[in-house]
């Protein structure tokens, strides 16, 4: 399944933030490693279109994604 809730997101980027390696968020967060590489791939995408600093804050702060 490679479908995860805003929570377990928020998670995944802590994880990931602090160093911890595909492998390890998977087995954190009771998920197959294809599921994180899928969805670091699809917040990298995300990123570029609205920024990292705006993906940040949905995902941790719960705010909303600016359109335009």
């Amino acid at each position: 399944m490679r479908k995860m809730d805003i929570a377990k997101m928020a998670r995944m980027i802590m994880l990931r933030g602090v160093g911890y390696q595909q492998a390890e968020i998977a087995e954190e967060l009771e998920v197959v490693p294809a599921t994180i590489s899928y969805q670091l791939k699809r917040l990298r995408k995300l990123a570029e279109e609205h920024g990292p600093k705006d993906i940040f804050e949905y995902y941790i702060k719960g705010l909303k994604l600016k359109r335009g």
